[in-house]
């Protein structure tokens, strides 16, 4: 799907704000992962106070820059999803961990 540049800038604006507070983040490669699998870990996610987003990677470089997280950058590459943890430092470390035990491809 094709974003325009008004999108691309809510986009990197939402997902900055939410780096800004984030105690850690994790990247995965989400190549693999099933809808059902994906809806999920989402909903894991939300409980345990991780905001994952699925972002493109150029807007995600965007995103990490100037922040405690602009170390990751080189790791965007292909598919990639983001967790923040919001709560706790380890939450989506522990998450992403969980789900890749019940036999998800992340």
């Amino acid at each position: 799907m094709a974003l325009n540049l008004q999108d691309k800038q809510a986009i990197v604006a939402e997902v900055s704000e939410v780096a800004k507070g984030a105690l850690s983040a994790v990247v995965a490669d989400s190549r693999g992962v099933t809808v059902d699998k994906m809806t999920e870990l989402r909903k894991a996610g939300r409980e345990a106070g991780v905001y994952m987003r699925v972002v493109r990677n150029t807007l995600l470089r965007r995103v990490v820059e100037g922040t405690q997280f602009e170390c990751l950058k080189d790791t965007f590459v292909g598919p990639t999803l983001i967790a923040y943890s919001m709560e706790h430092p380890g939450a989506a470390a522990r998450l992403f961990k969980r789900v890749r035990e019940s036999e998800c491809k992340i």
